[in-house]
């Protein structure tokens, strides 16, 4: 009948699962992120330099056993705490980069925005222009030696 439930076989095998003593799984006991941080260190490359030679490198931080995590993440921030100051002043961020990158396209359309006022401000009309004097006769009409665009387009018009 399917209303009713089977009887469990193996009832013994599965209650001695619930009563074993519990296991140190050191592995499910570091959070991801943090497991992460400790493995990228191994796949960076040094440089070897004279006073990192002259360390002791031997001193490998590990976690003690009984030590919770927390305690043992302590510990090992206060250890590494100097280098990644050192490393964090040696770098350069990427955001820092994007804003130079910025203000340096900033001050290139600055500069060449500076020079058209400049053209435009070299070609003003108020040099061009005769200062003429009340009262003054003038001689002769104005020779002009360059036809004017308009004029020459309206004759070619006028002959077709």
């Amino acid at each position: 009948m399917p209303n009713k439930k089977k009887r469990k076989r193996g009832i013994e095998t599965e209650q001695s699962k619930y009563d074993a003593p519990p296991t140190s799984d050191k592995i499910s006991d570091i959070p991801k992120n943090f497991k992460r941080l400790l493995l990228a260190n191994k796949f960076k490359k040094k440089q070897v330099n004279s006073s990192e030679m002259n360390k002791d490198n031997s001193q490998i931080i590990q976690r003690i056993p009984g030590e919770s995590f927390l305690d043992f993440s302590r510990r090992l921030e206060d250890h590494m705490r100097p280098d990644i100051l050192k490393a964090m002043k040696e770098g350069t961020s990427a955001k820092d980069k994007t804003k130079r990158f910025r203000e340096k396209l900033k001050e290139k359309k600055k500069a060449k925005i500076k020079k058209l006022i400049e053209e435009v401000n070299f070609k003003d009309f108020d040099d061009f222009k005769d200062k003429i004097k009340f009262g003054e006769v003038v001689q002769a009409p104005p020779s002009l030696t360059v036809i004017p665009k308009k004029r020459d387009k309206i004759n070619h018009l006028k002959i077709i």
